[in-house]
Formats: C-alpha cells, structure tokens, sequence
C-alpha cells in the first residue's frame, strides 16, 4: 500500500514554553507564505507539547506538517530553512527536524 501522505516534524526545546511557540509559529507562517505563491496545500498541526513537557528544566514542543507531495514539502523546508537560521530566536532555541524517511 503506497503512503497517500509525507510528515516532516519539527521540534524545539528552550527554557521557557513560549520561546518554542514563537519560534514554532514564525516557521509556520513562512510556510504559509511560500503556499501563496505556489498553490500547494500543506496540513498543520501545532505547535504543540511534545511528550515529555518538562524535562531537565526544559520544555520540548513540535509542529507536525503534511503533505501529499514529498518533493514539495523538501523543496519547501530547502527555501525555508535559511530563513529560519537568521532567525533571532535562535540563541535561546534548540531545534530539529525530522523527515518522513518513506
């Protein structure tokens, strides 16, 4: 059976809860924009906790996107991610990706 849909996740620790939905909510909305200009259609989910909300004096947090088309979702996180490293709230983020490897 052939996977109708490709996730890629995002993840983010930071010392403080709203560090995390900043910086997870600016990302998503970089998304949106570049949806505008190509007529593409990606679902979101979050930002949200992640599993273990607190750990180490840390909190983690993920947002979740789907998409029907894989090439589309990288060649969107490929033009995206530069614009997530000049970022400010970098310093005070730790972050990763995760990408659907089917």
């Amino acid at each position: 059976m052939p996977p109708w849909s490709f996730h890629l996740i995002i993840y983010s620790s930071s010392f403080y809860l709203n560090n995390n939905d900043y910086f997870l909510e600016f990302i998503k909305d970089l998304f949106k924009k570049k949806l505008r200009k190509n007529n593409v259609t990606l679902w979101f989910l979050g930002p949200n906790p992640s599993f273990t909300l607190k750990n180490l004096y840390k909190y983690h947090s993920q947002l979740l996107i789907q998409s029907s088309s894989k090439e589309y979702l990288i060649n969107f996180l490929n033009g995206v991610i530069d614009e997530i490293q000049s970022f400010s709230i970098l310093k005070k983020v730790k972050w990763f990706i995760d990408v659907d490897p089917i």
